[in-house]
């Protein structure tokens, strides 16, 4: 029971996310626009490009700890792919965990949100490449594998590279 809860809150907060209206909403990095703003998020999941054309990055608390929030959605698929980190992150590599703690790097993939279906992480690797809070700056790179609430039903990222500003 608690973890269909702790899911239902998780999907909640990507839909939440995916329509919010704020001053960390970082739109795509069109390399053909001439105006490089920094901020690029590229994700194949099962292979195929997630074609994000919306990332929110946050900052929150949650029962008490720091947490960094990036939801990369496309608005065409409505399909929504989430990292969240530790508030303290630092550089590094970090094993993805299937449970949000206040220690714990967790993903997130809605396919479809009209299912309501959320594959949460269960192994993988993320790495920081770069982070610096008080500039707003992080950058990195992850492969992870997800898998429904039931276990039959898994998919794979296999390949997320970011570099973000918040």
């Amino acid at each position: 029971m608690k973890k269909l809860i702790f899911l239902l809150t998780v999907a909640v907060s990507i839909l939440a996310c995916t329509g919010a209206d704020s001053d960390l909403n970082q739109p795509m990095d069109d390399p053909n626009d001439g105006n490089n703003d920094g901020t690029s998020f590229v994700a194949q999941i099962e292979g195929v490009g997630l074609n994000a054309d919306e990332v929110n990055t946050r900052q929150l608390t949650i029962n008490g700890f720091g947490l960094l929030e990036i939801t990369a959605t496309n608005s065409d698929s409505r399909q929504s792919l989430q990292l969240q980190l530790p508030g303290d992150i630092s550089t590094g590599s970090y094993m993805f965990d299937t449970q949000l703690s206040s220690e714990s790097v967790l993903g997130l993939y809605i396919e479809n949100p009209d299912v309501g279906e959320v594959f949460v992480s269960e192994s993988g690797l993320l790495t920081v490449t770069e982070y610096n809070p008080n500039l707003g700056i992080i950058k990195g790179n992850t492969v992870f594998t997800l898998a429904n609430s039931t276990g039959d039903g898994v998919i794979e990222v296999t390949f997320c590279e970011f570099s973000l500003t918040f």
